[in-house]
């Protein structure tokens, strides 16, 4: 398995017990108080969660080509092969 597969697959898993750990707080509160249902509050963490990750995921990609442009010469790089 490659690297960056291996990378890749555990930042998911990483990501999703975050998320689950988070939405539950959520979850509970909007629940707990009577606020709205447990369905309801399941489709409301489910969508602002979604969002949030297709937020981030543009903000990252801006700063992952921001950071990569001229911090360093060229020359010292090392190829990704």
């Amino acid at each position: 398995m490659e690297l960056s597969v291996l990378t890749f697959s555990l930042v998911l898993v990483l990501a999703f017990a975050n998320g689950t750990n988070d939405v539950s707080k959520a979850i509970a509160t909007l629940v707990g108080s009577g606020i709205t249902s447990y369905r309801t509050a399941i489709a409301w963490g489910t969508l602002w969660t979604m969002i949030g990750a297709a937020t981030a995921a543009f903000v990252a990609s801006a700063m992952v080509k921001t950071f990569s442009s001229g911090l360093i010469q060229p020359d010292l790089a090392i190829p990704s092969s």
